[in-house]
């Protein structure tokens, strides 16, 4: 019963904090910090120094705002640094097609992208009902005459059930009592849906009636086999959001996992009893009828242990086997759209890349590392991951040998990362003109795992 109780102050309490930051209308806090960013980047002499010359270190300037500057609260936004002499002009490469200050300016800069602070502009994701991205230029003085620009892009990311960031970067309180690929939510203006992200079917499975009651709004309420907790912000929309009812296969589980505490415990405490009366053991002759009961008590509990071990163990391995062909199979998805879309071209325009990565992990619902044939990390989906140090820029040497040297198809490998253990799928990337030419490495790292 305590259980039961915890889990659904548990939920109601994150059900409340996941409807505040989605009916936002913008991130109060990160606006504030990000304008106080900007005032400490535009007066850092070391960056006005890099920036100066016919040489931009471009990398330097990233890697010192992205770790200096950039707290662990930006950890939920995927982050890009633009860096524009006084002309407009990118710094970072002499490609032509690159974007330029001015094209960004007319992009962002109009009357419903402006915020409150100066230089700072929210764009909205007509996709996504709480897609936020934001970009914020910064003066960075590099002589008496000429002024630079520093734009910082922040996209509010879209974490993946089986992703290995949220594993590796997430703090304890972004932790949920259940699994995030059970959450579903909607937005409902007059009754009427709007817009709905996840499993659940509000069109057909969800009653409307459940609008109209009060409870609905401070506890939730239950429908089926699903638990439904409402919101209402200040223009009479109403977020709904769903998660599965804490059922019988719940507690069932909770007592099982009890009662097979409560049965190791006890065989605990009879060996060390056993231990400790030895003496007395060598004395000790039972009957007939004590021997039948505890023969029939160690027949019937030893099977049943055995049993429930061998049940868990195919389940688990069942569900690791389902996954990792499912990744498989869209890692060969993947493998065949870069081998048609790439080209020796693009692979030296990183921007365009990034783009292109980060498009195709998103259709895709993946982390996608991509390494040059060398096994040097080119781009990824999930920069954060190698930025902090948490993984190495090189492929994995053992995918590394068996795609090169052995011609294999692909290599599923087990890797470790301090105490988060993953998996990784490695493919080879080759040339549809070209296809005896090794151009690249694709790498897939997902979870076998989900958090509870």
């Amino acid at each position: 019963m305590s259980l039961f109780s915890h889990y659904h102050n548990d939920l109601k309490t994150y059900k409340q904090n996941l409807a505040f930051n989605i009916l936002q209308d913008n991130d109060v806090l990160g606006e504030y910090q990000l304008n106080q960013v900007a005032k400490q980047i535009s007066s850092d002499e070391l960056i006005q120094m890099k920036l100066k010359g016919p040489y931009v270190d471009a990398s330097f300037i990233k890697r010192k705002i992205t770790k200096q500057y950039l707290s662990d609260y930006f950890d939920k936004y995927e982050i890009s640094v633009l860096l524009f002499d006084g002309n407009g002009k990118t710094l970072e490469s002499a490609d032509t097609t690159a974007t330029t200050l001015q094209e960004l300016r007319l992009q962002f800069d109009r009357p419903t992208t402006q915020t409150e602070h100066r230089e700072l502009f929210l764009l909205k994701d007509p996709m996504r009902y709480n897609g936020k991205i934001y970009l914020k230029f910064i003066k960075v003085p590099i002589s008496d005459v000429q002024t630079g620009t520093i734009a910082l892009r922040l996209t509010l990311k879209r974490l993946l059930p089986n992703s290995v960031v949220p594993e590796l970067l997430s703090d304890q309180k972004f932790d949920q009592p259940f699994r995030r690929d059970m959450l579903s939510y909607a937005i409902y203006d007059r009754s009427k849906l709007r817009y709905s992200e996840g499993d659940y079917d509000y069109a057909t499975n969800f009653n409307k009636r459940l609008l109209r009651r009060q409870d609905f709004y401070q506890q939730g309420l239950a429908q089926d086999n699903y638990h439904h907790y409402g919101v209402r912000n200040e223009n009479g929309q109403i977020l709904i959001i769903t998660t599965e009812k804490y059922g019988s296969r719940e507690v069932l589980s909770n007592f099982s996992f009890l009662f097979l505490v409560f049965i190791c415990g006890a065989i605990l405490c009879g060996v060390l009893y056993l231990l400790i009366q030895r003496r007395r053991i060598r004395t000790f002759s039972p009957n007939f009828s004590t021997k039948i009961q505890i023969f029939l008590n160690f027949g019937i509990l030893i099977p049943m242990l055995l049993v429930s071990i061998a049940t868990a163990g195919l389940v688990t391995a069942s569900y690791k086997k389902d996954l990792m062909q499912r990744y498989e199979q869209r890692g060969e998805t993947i493998q065949q759209h870069l081998s048609q879309k790439l080209t020796k071209r693009l692979l030296q325009r990183p921007h365009q890349l990034q783009q292109s990565i980060a498009e195709i992990a998103s259709i895709s619902e993946t982390d996608i590392n991509l390494y040059d044939r060398n096994g040097k990390l080119l781009v990824t989906s999930q920069p954060l991951i190698f930025e902090t140090g948490l993984l190495s820029k090189l492929v994995n040497p053992l995918a590394f040998a068996a795609i090169s040297e052995r011609q294999a198809l692909r290599v599923l490998l087990e890797e470790q990362t301090g105490s988060l253990s993953f998996n990784a799928v490695y493919l080879p990337l080759r040339d549809d003109n070209n296809p005896t030419e090794l151009t690249g490495f694709i790498g897939i790292p997902f979870l076998t795992q989900r958090r509870s």
